[in-house]
């Protein structure tokens, strides 16, 4: 019997054939590299010279889309930052990439191509170092209504990945509590008009230098009405000021009332708004000349979307005249000043006749030469003529003289303040006086 040689050479032909079928021995392990520098990714591959080896780049993002780099020892590209270079001996094909770059992060693949739809594959990935980028998706404008709840939202980029942390400004305390919190998501579950101000989003993956966001939250909250001074007093035919401060968001209206009589700017009455402070505003009612049916309760009413709030202010009858405003209010010339009315008349009077005595005293000493006039504060208003050196005149009404003399010894003058706050409070003048002849 015949053995069948021809059959046992088929048979050994195609084991061998079995046993060459291409493979991939070996890649580079991931590589993690900083920008500016170089990397080398090899494949090493068994039985592939009759295949095409390829190195190929595919972007997590967009798997879809790959790119080509190399086939066999060839170039794909045309960017002069990768080259390619294969070795014989060890059969491994092996990428080189120079300069590196952000874009070049990605997922790089060592394809055997075994036909048009059949391949093998190993695959590493290039990690570029990076510093964080905060993704601009994240508003910087977050308005939130009292009560509700609020989401701030902060995503960041970068290799290694960046940490997100949240903190406030002028470190203040965070509504989670603590003054720092770590986490992309920072939630108020019911916020309030204290948790409203500047928080800031910082993105840190001790790559370059950290990176922050600032995010402002602004809290909708009804009106707050305070009266700056709850009882205000004003002698009649004065003004009198009229001032509350509102806190509020969004912005209120303000309206002044009385005897439930909305006021506006007219003879009698002036509304000053002030420039906001923050949430704050201010708003003044300036009472013109107040007459006697002007004393009473007056309101100070604050309205937003969310509500509305009122202070009192009471405005009460004096005798005397309030300063401010009653100094300051334009009803007075220059150089006049407010004296006592005659509810301080005896008290004054007393004082006057005791410092009377004193100055005589003081002036016999100085063996001068003086006329000493005593002027009570019988009248409420004195025009003060300042413009004379060494005398002070007062027009009306008529003022009392009491005489001193003593026999001239110099020429020197007894100075004493001449200012009407001074001549006010003491309600006294000294009027040089030199005499020719002594009078009986």
């Amino acid at each position: 019997m015949k053995p069948h040689f021809p059959f046992t050479f088929m048979c050994l032909i195609c084991l061998t054939q079995s046993e060459r079928t291409p493979t991939i021995v070996g890649i580079t392990e991931n590589q993690i590299r900083n920008l500016g520098s170089t990397v080398e990714l090899s494949c090493s591959v068994l039985y592939s010279q009759d295949f095409p080896v390829m190195w190929m780049k595919v972007d997590r993002e967009r798997t879809s889309d790959p790119l080509y780099l190399s086939s066999d020892s060839t170039p794909l590209i045309s960017d002069s930052r990768f080259s390619l270079r294969y070795d014989k001996s060890s059969t491994t094909y092996t990428l080189q990439i120079r300069d590196i770059q952000s874009s070049d992060s990605g997922i790089y693949k060592c394809i055997i191509f075994l036909s048009q739809i059949n391949y093998i594959s190993k695959e590493m990935e290039l990690s570029v170092y990076s510093p964080p980028l905060i993704y601009d998706n994240s508003s910087s404008t977050i308005v939130v209504s009292e009560s509700n709840p609020v989401n701030l939202e902060c995503y960041a980029g970068g290799t290694p990945k960046p940490l997100i942390s949240w903190k406030r400004e002028n470190d203040a305390l965070l509504p989670t509590g603590g003054a720092v919190y770590r986490g992309n998501v920072l939630k108020i579950n019911s916020v309030k008009k204290d948790d409203r101000g500047t928080y800031y989003c910082i993105a840190d993956n001790k790559v370059g230098e950290v990176v922050k966001k600032s995010i402002a939250l602004e809290v909708e909250f009804p009106p707050n009405v305070m009266a700056n001074r709850q009882w205000v007093q004003q002698a009649v035919n004065y003004d009198a000021d009229l001032e509350c401060r509102v806190e509020a968001f969004p912005a209120p209206t303000i309206v002044w009332s009385k005897d439930d009589i909305t006021l506006s700017n007219n003879q009698h009455y002036k509304i000053t708004p002030t420039t906001p402070i923050g949430q704050y505003r201010d708003s003044m009612l300036r009472v013109i000349k107040v007459g006697p049916g002007q004393y009473g309760t007056y309101l100070c009413k604050a309205v937003n979307k969310l509500g509305e709030s009122t202070a009192k202010i009471y405005l009460q009858e004096v005798d005397d005249p309030v300063c401010p405003p009653a100094c300051g209010s334009g009803h007075y010339s220059a150089g006049t000043t407010l004296a006592p009315t005659k509810s301080t008349m005896d008290k004054e009077s007393k004082a006057a006749e005791m410092e009377t005595d004193v100055l005589t005293k003081i002036l016999l000493e100085e063996s001068e030469t003086f006329e000493l006039f005593y002027k009570p504060s019988y009248f409420n208003v004195v025009e003060l003529n300042a413009s004379e050196e060494n005398s002070t005149t007062a027009k009306e009404p008529q003022v009392a003289v009491a005489p001193v003399q003593c026999k001239p010894a110099s020429d020197k003058v007894f100075k004493k303040d001449k200012s009407a706050q001074t001549l006010r409070s003491q309600s006294i003048m000294v009027v040089k006086h030199k005499f020719t002849n002594t009078t009986g």
